[in-house]
């Protein structure tokens, strides 16, 4: 069995990396905004299915 050395073992990533919103400059507000409105929207719409499933009532 042959083990690796410390120089074999693969580099941590260093710099920026392009992940979309965020980064050096900070969170786009426009976008942060959409993406909570978009996650209040869904729990709402979850929230109200599940009411109406507990009720009884047909989609």
């Amino acid at each position: 069995m042959v083990l690796a050395g410390a120089a074999d073992l693969p580099a941590h990533p260093r710099g920026h990396v392009d992940t979309g919103v965020g980064g050096a400059l900070g969170p786009d507000p426009v976008q942060t905004a959409a993406g909570v409105a978009a996650l209040a929207v869904a729990a709402a719409g979850g929230t109200w299915l599940l009411h109406r499933r507990a009720r009884g009532d047909g989609i």
